[in-house]
């Protein structure tokens, strides 16, 4: 391998490394899908951003993380993050910071949660509604 392979190779692992580091703040408390890693890695929609402002209550990206288009399965892996999400910040929190939204995106966010419900291996999440998890949440979505 030449010199200016070799350094290229140097600078490109420093660079990913940056660039992984919020992902890895945010994936020692909340589990994130590879997969949904890898659709909203690029600038501006990046996921682990996103999601980390959201966990430090930013009602802006909680609702922007909440209402992402996924589709597939990809529904699952993102539900899931929501559910991990809710049980970060509170679920008054994220009410708060959904409380506006309108009926569509409501039915967005409770599809996404029965899909995360069905994904999770988490005992406090199995087998179990919306409502029984989050009794406030399951209200406010049903309204």
């Amino acid at each position: 391998m030449n010199k200016k392979a070799i350094i290229y190779w140097m600078f490109f692992l420093i660079i990913s490394c940056e660039d992984d580091c919020p992902c890895r703040e945010v994936r020692e408390k909340i589990d994130i899908p590879i997969n949904v890693l890898e659709d909203y890695k690029s600038v501006p929609n990046d996921y682990c951003c996103i999601l980390r402002l959201a966990m430090k209550k930013d009602k802006e990206s909680v609702r922007k993380i909440s209402l992402l288009d996924f589709s597939d399965g990809f529904i699952y892996e993102h539900g899931n993050t929501l559910l991990e999400l809710i049980h970060y910040i509170g679920e008054d929190n994220y009410i708060r910071a959904i409380k506006n939204i309108s009926k569509k995106d409501k039915q967005k966010i409770e599809i996404y949660l029965k899909a995360g419900i069905d994904f999770s291996k988490d005992e406090k999440f199995n087998n179990k509604n919306i409502s029984e998890i989050y009794s406030n949440l399951g209200k406010f979505l049903n309204e």
